[in-house]
């Protein structure tokens, strides 16, 4: 069968396939976008017809989503969680390993102890397969009080990984059934989507005003979920651009000996907005509501910056 024109396929439908949070988010900002436009002072008219045929829409979608979840229905994105947690093991793996080799050589016993086939066991295998792996690699590390930090990073990424377990196995068998009317809406949203897109396309012959109409930076975003960075001293870096819902977590560490301060902010380096401290060498999991934000559809913008005049330090955020 011939592939269909990449033109012709619907990129809002493929992107928010099994990925209902996805879809609310890149429709709450099209909506609020229309919404702000189509009530300036001086309306276009077109964009109310935007408007009142995708507002709909939208209300349907977040409903079905809102009872989806009331009702339990998050197995699709507890599982997510879960791969998405699989998917940083092998980095996590690495820097676990390397850790241990810097008081032990590969060839020691007490190596082995630790890493006795390697990393392989941790990157193959079943789900449950990989998070024994990291809790005899847990118990193993509790035998030794020189690697006592690493497992407290190793045994909060094992609670991670077994509630995220656990909480996808307790969802399958609730949501076969509740999630087929959530991805009807879906599939209604973005098909509209799509064809207010086109009438963008139409209407405005600059394709970067047309793009303001869309959460591009969601849409376009692959799905890292871990980010790492080096702060000179007082320096501010921006760290990831994303569209996020109050009860998202994140995972704030400062890896090093200097107090770092995040923002979420409606700029790039912005530092407006409620700032979270992380003290050096500590860590610190919130979400983002304790940012305080007046709109998550602007303030998507996720700031670091180092509170040290003299020390260089390194930050890490975990998304989940």
């Amino acid at each position: 069968m011939e592939k269909i024109w990449h033109y012709l396929d619907n990129q809002f439908v493929n992107i928010t396939r099994r990925n209902f949070k996805k879809a609310v988010i890149i429709s709450r900002f099209h909506d609020s976008v229309l919404a702000a436009v189509a009530t300036e002072p001086i309306p276009d008219p077109d964009i109310i017809l935007l408007y009142n045929r995708y507002h709909p829409l939208h209300l349907e979608l977040s409903q079905n989503y809102n009872s989806w979840r009331a009702q339990g229905g998050v197995q699709e994105g507890s599982t997510l969680t879960l791969d998405q947690l699989l998917g940083l093991l092998p980095e996590k793996v690495f820097n676990w390993e390397s850790r241990v080799g810097v008081l032990y050589p590969k060839a020691s016993a007490q190596y082995r102890v630790m890493f006795p086939n390697g990393r392989a066991i941790f990157n193959k295998g079943g789900k449950d397969q990989r998070l024994d792996a990291v809790d005899s690699l847990a118990l193993a590390l509790a035998t030794d009080p020189a690697l006592s930090m690493l497992k407290i990073d190793v045994d909060a990424f094992y609670t991670q990984l077994l509630n995220a377990r656990q909480l996808q196995a307790g969802n399958i068998a609730n949501t076969r059934g509740d999630s087929a009317q959530l991805e009807q809406a879906v599939l209604q949203a973005m098909k509209m989507q799509y064809r207010n897109l086109g009438f963008l396309i139409d209407k405005i012959e600059n394709p970067e005003m047309v793009a303001v109409f869309f959460d591009v930076a969601t849409i376009r975003e692959r799905d890292q979920r871990e980010f790492t960075g080096t702060l000179d001293p007082v320096e501010n870096e921006a760290v990831l651009v994303h569209t996020f819902m109050a009860d998202d977590t994140l995972r704030l560490r400062s890896n090093g000996d200097a107090d770092i301060k995040f923002y979420l902010s409606a700029t790039p380096n912005g530092t407006d907005g409620n700032a979270i401290t992380i003290l050096a060498n500590q860590q610190q999991t919130i979400t983002a509501s304790d940012f305080a934000p007046t709109d998550y559809n602007t303030h998507r913008y996720l700031t670091a910056v180092n509170q040290s005049a003299t020390t260089t330090t390194h930050y890490l955020v975990e998304l989940y």
